[in-house]
Protein backbone atom coordinates (compact mmCIF):
# COMPACT_ATOMS: atom_id res chain seq x y z
CA UNK A 1 0.00 0.00 0.00
CA UNK A 2 1.70 3.54 -1.17
CA UNK A 3 2.16 5.89 1.49
CA UNK A 4 0.41 8.56 0.23
CA UNK A 5 -2.57 7.41 -1.71
CA UNK A 6 -3.74 9.43 -3.81
CA UNK A 7 -7.70 10.36 -3.52
CA UNK A 8 -10.43 8.83 -5.00
CA UNK A 9 -10.76 11.55 -7.90
CA UNK A 10 -7.38 12.39 -8.53
CA UNK A 11 -8.32 10.66 -12.27
CA UNK A 12 -10.38 12.76 -12.94
CA UNK A 13 -9.60 15.71 -15.28
CA UNK A 14 -9.80 19.08 -14.01
CA UNK A 15 -13.16 20.91 -14.94
CA UNK A 16 -11.98 23.55 -16.92
CA UNK A 17 -13.41 24.89 -21.04
CA UNK A 18 -16.11 23.96 -23.51
CA UNK A 19 -15.52 20.60 -24.26
CA UNK A 20 -18.46 18.60 -24.60
CA UNK A 21 -16.98 15.77 -22.46
CA UNK A 22 -16.33 17.91 -19.63
CA UNK A 23 -19.35 19.87 -19.50
CA UNK A 24 -21.23 16.47 -19.93
CA UNK A 25 -19.50 14.66 -17.14
CA UNK A 26 -20.18 17.94 -15.26
CA UNK A 27 -23.94 17.70 -15.75
CA UNK A 28 -23.91 14.20 -14.71
CA UNK A 29 -21.90 14.47 -11.21
CA UNK A 30 -24.60 17.87 -10.83
CA UNK A 31 -27.11 15.43 -10.60
CA UNK A 32 -28.65 17.15 -14.13
CA UNK A 33 -30.31 14.00 -15.36
CA UNK A 34 -32.29 16.06 -17.64
CA UNK A 35 -30.16 18.30 -19.17
CA UNK A 36 -27.71 15.45 -19.52
CA UNK A 37 -30.43 13.64 -21.81
CA UNK A 38 -31.39 16.48 -23.41
CA UNK A 39 -27.70 16.94 -24.39
CA UNK A 40 -27.23 13.18 -25.34
CA UNK A 41 -30.38 13.85 -27.45
CA UNK A 42 -28.71 16.78 -29.46
CA UNK A 43 -31.67 19.10 -28.24
CA UNK A 44 -29.54 21.28 -26.74
CA UNK A 45 -25.67 21.62 -26.37
CA UNK A 46 -23.58 21.56 -23.79
CA UNK A 47 -22.04 24.71 -23.92
CA UNK A 48 -25.61 26.20 -24.07
CA UNK A 49 -26.88 24.70 -20.32
CA UNK A 50 -23.52 25.24 -19.27
CA UNK A 51 -23.71 29.10 -19.84
CA UNK A 52 -27.39 28.90 -18.23
CA UNK A 53 -26.57 27.39 -15.25
CA UNK A 54 -23.74 30.13 -14.98
CA UNK A 55 -20.73 27.68 -15.47
CA UNK A 56 -19.45 29.26 -18.52
CA UNK A 57 -19.44 33.48 -19.59
CA UNK A 58 -21.37 34.07 -22.88
CA UNK A 59 -19.62 34.41 -25.85
CA UNK A 60 -19.28 37.98 -27.58
CA UNK A 61 -22.40 37.48 -29.94
CA UNK A 62 -21.29 38.23 -33.57
CA UNK A 63 -23.40 40.74 -35.57
CA UNK A 64 -23.39 38.98 -38.99
CA UNK A 65 -27.16 37.81 -40.82
CA UNK A 66 -26.06 34.29 -40.58
CA UNK A 67 -25.27 34.38 -36.94
CA UNK A 68 -28.19 36.07 -35.68
CA UNK A 69 -29.90 33.53 -37.78
CA UNK A 70 -27.77 30.57 -35.80
CA UNK A 71 -28.49 32.46 -32.34
CA UNK A 72 -32.08 32.73 -32.87
CA UNK A 73 -32.13 28.72 -33.46
CA UNK A 74 -29.99 28.43 -29.81
CA UNK A 75 -32.29 30.69 -28.04
CA UNK A 76 -35.80 28.14 -29.08
CA UNK A 77 -33.15 25.53 -28.51
CA UNK A 78 -32.54 26.71 -25.00
CA UNK A 79 -36.17 28.25 -24.19
CA UNK A 80 -37.23 24.61 -25.74
CA UNK A 81 -35.24 22.93 -23.14
CA UNK A 82 -34.96 25.01 -19.93
CA UNK A 83 -37.84 27.48 -20.23
CA UNK A 84 -38.28 30.86 -22.35
CA UNK A 85 -36.37 32.57 -19.19
CA UNK A 86 -32.98 31.04 -19.37
CA UNK A 87 -32.59 33.32 -22.82
CA UNK A 88 -29.06 34.06 -22.95
CA UNK A 89 -28.09 37.58 -20.85
CA UNK A 90 -25.94 39.20 -23.85
CA UNK A 91 -29.43 38.21 -26.39
CA UNK A 92 -31.89 39.95 -24.08
CA UNK A 93 -29.48 43.24 -23.89
CA UNK A 94 -29.04 43.39 -27.30
CA UNK A 95 -32.71 43.25 -28.20
CA UNK A 96 -33.30 45.94 -25.47
CA UNK A 97 -30.87 48.35 -27.04
CA UNK A 98 -31.34 47.60 -31.09
CA UNK A 99 -34.49 45.76 -31.16
CA UNK A 100 -35.69 42.41 -32.65
CA UNK A 101 -33.23 41.41 -35.50
CA UNK A 102 -34.01 40.06 -39.03
CA UNK A 103 -34.75 36.51 -37.20
CA UNK A 104 -37.60 38.10 -35.21
CA UNK A 105 -38.01 38.56 -30.80
CA UNK A 106 -36.19 36.44 -28.90
CA UNK A 107 -39.79 37.03 -26.80
CA UNK A 108 -42.60 35.29 -27.13
CA UNK A 109 -44.99 38.41 -26.30
CA UNK A 110 -44.71 41.93 -25.26
CA UNK A 111 -45.58 41.14 -21.12
CA UNK A 112 -42.34 38.90 -21.60
CA UNK A 113 -40.24 42.30 -23.58
CA UNK A 114 -41.29 44.26 -21.06
CA UNK A 115 -40.02 42.28 -18.05
CA UNK A 116 -37.23 42.02 -19.19
CA UNK A 117 -37.10 45.51 -20.02
CA UNK A 118 -38.13 46.18 -15.97
CA UNK A 119 -35.50 43.50 -15.01
CA UNK A 120 -32.60 45.43 -17.26
CA UNK A 121 -33.26 48.98 -17.68
CA UNK A 122 -30.88 50.20 -15.53
CA UNK A 123 -27.78 48.20 -17.48
CA UNK A 124 -29.28 48.91 -20.78
CA UNK A 125 -30.00 52.65 -19.97
CA UNK A 126 -25.75 53.02 -18.38
CA UNK A 127 -24.89 51.48 -21.27
CA UNK A 128 -26.79 53.04 -24.33
CA UNK A 129 -28.66 55.14 -22.53
CA UNK A 130 -26.20 58.55 -22.78
CA UNK A 131 -24.83 61.38 -24.94
CA UNK A 132 -28.38 62.04 -26.80
CA UNK A 133 -29.27 58.48 -27.59
CA UNK A 134 -31.49 56.12 -26.31
CA UNK A 135 -32.11 52.41 -26.52
CA UNK A 136 -34.82 50.91 -28.63
CA UNK A 137 -37.32 49.63 -26.33
CA UNK A 138 -37.16 52.95 -24.30
CA UNK A 139 -39.06 54.62 -27.13
CA UNK A 140 -41.10 51.48 -26.93
CA UNK A 141 -42.10 51.78 -23.18
CA UNK A 142 -40.92 55.09 -21.91
CA UNK A 143 -40.95 57.69 -24.80
CA UNK A 144 -44.06 60.30 -25.01
CA UNK A 145 -46.07 58.48 -27.55
CA UNK A 146 -45.20 60.77 -30.16
CA UNK A 147 -42.06 60.79 -30.42
CA UNK A 148 -40.06 57.85 -32.69
CA UNK A 149 -36.87 56.87 -33.02
CA UNK A 150 -34.97 58.52 -36.00
CA UNK A 151 -31.12 58.09 -36.01
CA UNK A 152 -30.50 61.17 -38.06
CA UNK A 153 -32.36 63.34 -35.68
CA UNK A 154 -32.22 61.29 -32.53
CA UNK A 155 -30.24 63.97 -30.44
CA UNK A 156 -32.55 66.88 -31.44
CA UNK A 157 -35.44 65.35 -31.14
CA UNK A 158 -34.76 64.38 -27.31
CA UNK A 159 -33.07 67.79 -26.74
CA UNK A 160 -36.06 69.73 -27.88
CA UNK A 161 -39.04 67.64 -26.46
CA UNK A 162 -37.06 67.87 -22.70
CA UNK A 163 -36.22 64.54 -22.59
CA UNK A 164 -32.39 64.87 -21.71
CA UNK A 165 -30.98 65.16 -18.32
CA UNK A 166 -29.51 68.14 -17.79
CA UNK A 167 -26.18 66.99 -17.62
CA UNK A 168 -26.42 65.34 -21.20
CA UNK A 169 -28.01 68.33 -22.49
CA UNK A 170 -25.06 70.45 -21.40
CA UNK A 171 -23.03 67.90 -22.93
CA UNK A 172 -25.15 67.57 -26.35
CA UNK A 173 -24.86 71.30 -26.36
CA UNK A 174 -21.13 71.73 -26.11
CA UNK A 175 -20.47 69.25 -28.64
CA UNK A 176 -22.91 71.44 -31.09
CA UNK A 177 -21.77 74.51 -30.34
CA UNK A 178 -18.29 73.42 -31.12
CA UNK A 179 -19.41 72.07 -34.84
CA UNK A 180 -21.24 75.51 -35.15
CA UNK A 181 -17.69 77.00 -34.22
CA UNK A 182 -15.87 74.89 -36.54
CA UNK A 183 -19.12 76.33 -39.60
CA UNK A 184 -17.60 79.54 -39.01
CA UNK A 185 -14.30 79.28 -40.73
CA UNK A 186 -15.09 76.15 -43.14
CA UNK A 187 -17.67 77.78 -44.65
CA UNK A 188 -18.86 81.25 -46.52
CA UNK A 189 -22.13 81.15 -47.41
CA UNK A 190 -25.19 81.07 -44.79
CA UNK A 191 -26.26 78.56 -47.05
CA UNK A 192 -24.32 76.07 -46.89
CA UNK A 193 -23.93 76.63 -42.66
CA UNK A 194 -27.21 76.13 -42.37
CA UNK A 195 -26.63 72.89 -44.41
CA UNK A 196 -24.41 71.35 -42.07
CA UNK A 197 -25.98 72.35 -39.20
CA UNK A 198 -28.89 69.88 -40.58
CA UNK A 199 -26.34 67.58 -41.31
CA UNK A 200 -25.05 67.95 -37.89
CA UNK A 201 -28.55 67.58 -36.66
CA UNK A 202 -27.95 70.84 -34.79
CA UNK A 203 -31.17 71.92 -33.30
CA UNK A 204 -32.38 75.32 -35.43
CA UNK A 205 -33.23 77.51 -32.20
CA UNK A 206 -29.29 76.77 -31.02
CA UNK A 207 -28.25 77.82 -34.63
CA UNK A 208 -30.41 80.91 -34.07
CA UNK A 209 -29.34 81.71 -30.45
CA UNK A 210 -25.67 81.14 -31.50
CA UNK A 211 -26.10 83.31 -35.00
CA UNK A 212 -27.54 86.34 -33.08
CA UNK A 213 -25.12 86.10 -30.73
CA UNK A 214 -22.32 86.32 -33.22
CA UNK A 215 -24.34 89.52 -34.92
CA UNK A 216 -24.22 91.40 -31.81
CA UNK A 217 -20.53 90.85 -31.42
CA UNK A 218 -19.91 91.50 -34.71
CA UNK A 219 -21.59 95.03 -34.24
CA UNK A 220 -20.01 96.14 -31.09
Amino acid sequence: MPDNPAPANADRPKWRGTDRRYLLQRLKDAGHDDLVAAVEGRRISAYRCAVNLGWLAERKPSQTTLDHGRSKRRQQETAAVLGSGALAHSDVLRELWLGPNAAGSIFHSRAELAAAWAKHREEVMATWGSNGRRPQEWYEFEAPIDVQRDDNHEKSTLYTRGLLGADEARQVEAEWRQLFDQAQSRFRSIHKRRQYYQNCDIPEVLCNQWEAEKLRKSLK
